[in-house]
């Protein structure tokens, strides 16, 4: 997880005194999943069209399920698998609220 680059604050005066000033400091924000794009790419290298799916799917974070495209779409189902060259890999994260 990691914190997201939108922190809310809001700070106030508590007391004031010849001793010093005491406030009060309030932080908002939210947290997301970490995900790296780079690190799914080299593990889906090595993995065919059924490991690959069932990999993803672990990166479930809303409601929402992963979409899994292999293209030309008319490609035969026993040889899909995910391609080992630089660029045969596109991953698009979606930040949903």
């Amino acid at each position: 997880m990691e914190l997201d680059k939108e922190i809310e604050k809001e700070i106030s005066v508590i007391e004031s005194n010849e001793q010093g000033v005491k406030i009060k400091l309030i932080a908002k924000s939210s947290v997301k999943p970490k995900v790296d794009k780079n690190k799914i790419i080299d593990d889906l290298k090595s993995m065919n069209w059924e490991e690959g799916q069932e990999y993803l799917k672990n990166y479930e974070f809303s409601e929402k399920e992963t979409k899994i495209e292999f293209l030309p779409e008319k490609f035969p189902e026993f040889l899909k698998r995910f391609p080992k060259r630089q660029g045969g890999v596109m991953i698009s994260v979606l930040n949903v609220n």
